[in-house]
């Protein structure tokens, strides 16, 4: 899967996520609510990684990394 297309669907997994807790809080289906937040934070987290990982890549191609001292 390319990198858009994994971006497109880990932002679909958070959306449904957000839909599934919504429908849990409003049906009052505590399952739902909780099987939803899971959903959401796990898609969060798989975001998260995908952004440090295309940071520390253009870091790697630039040559710009986190303690590296100027002459």
């Amino acid at each position: 899967m390319s990198r858009t297309g994994k971006k497109v669907h880990d932002k679909m997994q958070e959306v449904a996520g957000k839909v599934k807790e919504t429908a849990g809080k409003v049906t009052g289906d505590e399952h739902l609510r909780a099987r939803g937040t899971a959903e959401k934070a796990q898609a969060q987290v798989k975001q998260a990684q995908a952004r440090q990982t295309a940071h520390r890549s253009k870091g790697a191609t630039t040559g710009k990394t986190k303690g590296k001292q100027g002459d």
